[in-house]
C-alpha cells in the first residue's frame, strides 16, 4: 500500500486490513482504511493482482467514492456521524457493514479501474493483475453476465478486462516478493483451518 499510497495523494494515511472471513470481497471504508478478505486472497493468483484489487479500491476512498455511495445507502445522519466521531461504536458498525454492502455506479467502478491503473502506472508497479482477475472473472460468469449486463451497477468483467490490459513488468514491478506472497497465501490458510 505504501508505493500506492505514496502517489495517490489522499490526504491521510491508507491501510490495508486482511480479515477472515466467509466472503470472497475487497472493499474500501471511510478514512483511508481498505478491507481484503482471506478467501479473496485465496482467489488470487499473484502479487500483480493483490495489488490491483489494492489500487482499485484506494481509488474509491481518494475519488471519494465510499462517502457519496454511504450518502445513498445510510442517508446523511450516519456520514455526518462517520464525519464527526458522533454516535459511538454502533454507528462505525452500521457504516462498516454498509460500507462493506455497498453497489458503486458504473461511473464510480470505471473511474476505480482507471485511476487504480494510473496509480499503479505512476508507481512503477505492475498493473496487469487487473486484467488477469477480470479475466477469470469472466471465465467463471460466462454469457449469463452479458446478457444482464444492462440491469448490472457494475461493467461486465470482459469490459473491464480489455480496459485495463497492460503487458506484465517483472519482479521489481511487484510490491511483494515470492516469500512475502507465499506468507500472506499461508496466513490465510491457516486462519481458514
Amino acid at each position: 500500500v505504501s508505493r500506492i499510497d505514496a502517489v495517490a495523494h489522499a490526504g491521510f494515511p491508507l491501510r490495508a486490513h486482511l480479515i477472515d472471513s466467509g466472503v470472497s470481497n475487497a472493499f474500501a471504508l471511510p478514512g483511508g482504511n481498505v478491507v481484503v478478505t482471506c478467501p479473496l486472497i485465496g482467489e488470487l493468483q499473484s502479487p500483480a493482482e493483490l495489488q490491483a484489487v489494492l489500487a482499485h479500491e484506494i481509488a474509491h476512498v481518494t475519488k471519494r467514492h465510499v462517502m457519496a455511495g454511504l450518502i445513498r445507502a445510510v442517508g446523511a445522519q450516519i456520514s455526518l456521524a462517520a464525519l464527526t466521531g458522533a454516535g459511538g461504536g454502533q454507528t462505525l458498525v452500521t457504516i462498516a457493514n454498509q460500507a462493506a454492502q455497498l453497489s458503486f455506479t458504473r461511473e464510480d467502478e470505471a473511474e476505480a479501474d482507471r485511476t487504480g491503473i494510473a496509480y499503479l502506472d505512476s508507481a512503477k508497479l505492475d498493473a496487469s493483475g487487473l486484467s488477469s482477475f477480470f479475466d477469470r472473472m469472466a471465465a467463471a460468469k460466462g454469457k449469463d453476465e452479458e446478457r444482464g449486463a444492462f440491469l448490472s451497477d457494475h461493467p461486465t468483467s470482459k469490459a473491464r478486462a480489455d480496459a485495463a490490459r497492460r503487458p506484465a513488468m517483472g519482479p521489481e514491478g511487484q510490491s511483494l516478493n515470492p516469500e512475502e506472497w507465499a506468507l500472506l497465501k499461508s496466513a490465510c490458510t491457516q486462519k481458514a483451518q
